[in-house]
């Protein structure tokens, strides 16, 4: 059962279908001036179906979010229903920020601009666990890079330590799977179809042995989109506590990732070593990375965590 706060932010802020035509939900960005504007005036997001919203939202005033488009969002009451429906009977769950299982370092490093809502598949309670150490890598990678990913998540396993990576090709499944095959426990962000991956033969049994949990900040459904999988890369770090670059192109997704790390001073990142030139490694440690050992028996998980800063929660 979903609750009436989340089903009021789902409405506002999420696509119900990939053929969905009219009022675009709200961005984050837009979302976050809204909840800002309600949680100064004591209002809370439910209130806004079926009730006043022009007595209500007095004196809010946005151009991109006017009070038409509320009213078209919050009018998908029916579709919301039965397409939410579906993703509970496919076994995925949702939270939204003040749900207690809520990551609370992504809403501490990311403050208004954490996700509103976030689904899932697997066990919440991974999403909070404490030194967390985060993966990431290209997908195109050498054979060396996937045997070193592969053997990080071990070593984390054995060492009782939950990873966090992005469950897509390359550096992200080696280091994950790592883990999982050695009895650890594994949280993988999902930039696209986190329903078929939550029910995909490679993830199902770690995820019905509550090892494992896959989170999405997007729609369930949602195909491959570059700016989606561009904020997956940010909410790994955030949610990990110290970040490993397995290896990094000089473009792409993983070194701009590891550049923002760096520049928001989220979670210390650790760049492996390598004598690649077409690599992007060393610029990601000409900005402030700090590199590790390629060889496994080096790695050191007590030097790699560190205190990482903190914000206020927000309530939803």
């Amino acid at each position: 059962m979903i609750s009436k706060l989340t089903q009021s932010i789902l409405m506002l802020t999420v696509h119900f279908s990939t053929n969905e035509i009219g009022t675009s939900p709200l961005t984050i960005t837009e979302w976050a001036k809204l909840a800002d504007f309600l949680k100064v005036n004591k209002l809370s997001p439910e209130q806004l179906i079926n009730q006043d919203i022009e007595s209500l939202l007095s004196g809010f005033s946005d151009p991109k979010i006017t009070l038409a488009r509320l009213k078209k969002l919050l009018q998908r009451g029916t579709l919301m229903a039965l397409t939410s429906e579906k993703w509970l009977r496919s076994g995925i769950w949702i939270l939204n920020r003040s749900d207690k299982e809520y990551p609370i370092k992504l809403k501490q490093r990311l403050g208004i601009n954490s996700p509103p809502i976030l689904f899932g598949f697997g066990n919440k309670k991974l999403l909070n666990q404490k030194k967390i150490v985060g993966c990431v890598g290209s997908r195109k990678v050498s054979k060396n890079d996937l045997l070193f990913s592969e053997g990080l998540g071990k070593l984390a396993a054995d060492e009782g330590h939950s990873i966090i990576s992005g469950a897509a090709k390359g550096v992200d499944e080696s280091f994950m799977l790592g883990s999982l095959k050695a009895e650890g426990t594994v949280i993988g962000v999902v930039s696209d179809n986190l329903l078929s991956k939550g029910l995909s033969k490679i993830y199902r049994q770690y995820i019905e042995n509550n090892d494992l949990v896959l989170i999405s900040s997007v729609y369930p459904e949602a195909s491959f989109n570059v700016g989606n999988a561009m904020q997956r890369n940010k909410y790994i770090y955030c949610i990990s506590d110290a970040a490993v670059i397995a290896y990094s192109g000089k473009t792409g997704g993983t070194i701009t990732g590891a550049l923002e790390n760096l520049k928001k001073e989220w979670v210390p990142t650790w760049v492996v070593k390598n004598n690649d030139t077409t690599s992007g490694n060393q610029e990601i440690v000409n900005k402030g990375g700090e590199w590790i050992s390629s060889d496994l028996t080096q790695i050191d998980f007590k030097k790699i965590f560190s205190q990482a800063k903190r914000q206020d929660s927000l309530e939803f």
